[in-house]
């Protein structure tokens, strides 16, 4: 029976509890809202589940079973400050998994894989990818799940089938009322009318490569010679080099407002969304398909507009990304008219990944799975590339 034919499996009770898992998954930080939504869709097919961290579990009164599954969401940087993840780190990661079945989403790899990279983050990337590579080789996990064509070569490069699952939004969708407390939130600030104002978007992290002050720049002009005053809403949580990044940009575009909304509760963040005609991504279109930010503007039927193409892998050929709609890469002269017709649906389903994870928990005993870390994976030649 092969495990991707969905129409001849045949259904099974499901019993075990699944815990979802990082060191860190507070609502608000992007990984925390994913595993929040996985728990959410889980619960609603009635399937027991806790979201685990460093924190504790949630609920705190389920106890850890003997028939328990753990949906790793991993991300080097919640482990350590600095992406390594080195015996105390494995360690930690490896007694919170202990004795239980593993499943893994890799969020992201190891830095220093882009031919542009320095020195230094190769020097970096080299120590991150063996505490990866190493804790893979300890966790043994049979399902390995990732996000993008090149973290799927990036793994298969040292003998790991990850299957691709398209991130979906990291946002719940937003209700009627949520809706409403949107537009009091707008009017508060003077940027509900959509005649005389339109709101572009950035959600999440900044990253401190961005230099997002042409594309502003050309967007601005474009709005204000449709009669309309563009206003920056710059929404969630957004790093470290987002004071800097803005700063640059402030004063890079002529009289651009931009307006910091901070941290605010997921669903009227999605409710805002839905009021943004355009975002952009911060993010190298290669990797675009990492982005929970980016899904959750697609998710909204917001057109993205990816304004970085500066990241090539150094390691071999993946798949060229192809533009879509309702997903555009930035070049000087780009045709802000067109965004018009792309306010359309698009993006993962939390749903898709929920069936692979159920499908797992069913089938995780048996040798029918089709990604994983297999026994001749991991050899000391491979880690060492």
């Amino acid at each position: 029976m092969e495990l991707n034919s969905s129409k001849e499996i045949v259904a099974e009770e499901i019993t075990s509890l699944i815990s979802v898992m990082s060191a860190d998954l507070r609502p608000g930080r992007g990984v925390g809202d994913f595993a929040r939504r996985v728990a959410t869709e889980l619960a609603d097919r009635r399937v027991e589940s806790v979201i685990e961290d460093r924190r504790g579990r949630e609920p705190s009164g389920v106890l850890r079973g003997s028939d328990e599954c753990v949906f790793l969401q991993f991300v080097p940087y919640a482990w350590h400050e600095r992406g390594l993840i080195g015996p105390t780190a494995r360690a930690e990661i490896m007694e919170r998994c202990d004795g239980r079945r593993v499943a893994v989403y890799m969020h992201e790899l190891w830095i220093g894989e882009s031919r542009r990279d320095s020195w230094k983050n190769r020097l970096v990337g080299w120590w991150q990818r063996r505490g990866v590579l190493r804790l893979l080789h300890e966790l043994r996990p049979k399902l390995v799940l990732t996000s993008i064509p090149v973290y799927q070569a990036m793994l298969k490069r040292h003998g790991i089938d990850a299957e691709l699952s398209q991130l979906p939004s990291n946002l719940p969708a937003s209700s009627a009322a949520d809706c409403v407390a949107a537009e009091e939130w707008l009017g508060g600030r003077k940027l509900n009318d959509q005649t005389q104002i339109v709101l572009g978007g950035v959600f999440g992290a900044i990253h401190p490569e961005w230099e997002p002050v042409p594309v502003i720049r050309e967007w601005v002009d474009f709005a204000r010679s449709m009669g309309r005053e563009p206003v920056l809403l710059v929404l969630g949580i957004s790093g470290l080099a987002a004071r800097k990044v803005l700063s640059e940009l402030g004063e890079g575009v002529a009289n651009l407002r931009i307006e910091r909304a901070g941290v605010l509760s997921a669903r009227l963040l999605s409710a805002l969304i839905q009021r943004v005609e355009v975002g952009f991504a911060p993010t190298p279109w290669a990797l675009i398909g990492k982005s929970g930010s980016v899904a959750a503007f697609r998710a909204a039927g917001v057109p993205v507009v990816v304004t970085r193409n500066d990241w090539t892998w150094r390691g071999g050929a993946v798949p060229a990304r192809v533009e879509d709609t309702g997903l555009q890469l930035w070049e000087p002269g780009f045709d802000w008219s067109r965004l018009k017709g792309e306010k359309s649906r698009g993006g993962g389903e939390i749903g898709k990944i929920v069936d692979r994870l159920q499908e797992f928990m069913n089938w995780s005993g048996r040798d029918h799975l089709s990604s994983g870390v297999s026994k001749e994976a991991l050899s000391p030649k491979k880690m060492n590339r």
